[in-house]
């Protein structure tokens, strides 16, 4: 499930720059991880979502919760 919420998608992001900056390039990380560096590279530029492949290599999982509706 890609990541949706703002705040989280900021998390993601964040994460997702220190390592690729840590690998040493886009492609490097990319790489090391079985992803394109297109499919990285759109993630960082917010052209696609971050999906399970980007989560799991960064060792982040998406959790939902259910909350009872306010009347």
């Amino acid at each position: 499930m890609p990541v949706r919420d703002v705040r989280s998608r900021k998390l993601v992001l964040n994460r997702l720059r220190v390592a690729v900056a840590e690998a040493g390039s886009v492609a490097a990380w990319g790489r090391a991880h079985g992803l394109t560096r297109q499919y990285v590279w759109d993630c960082l530029c917010e052209r696609r979502l971050p999906g399970p492949a980007v989560l799991a290599a960064l060792g982040l999982v998406v959790e939902e919760n259910v909350v009872e509706a306010q009347s």
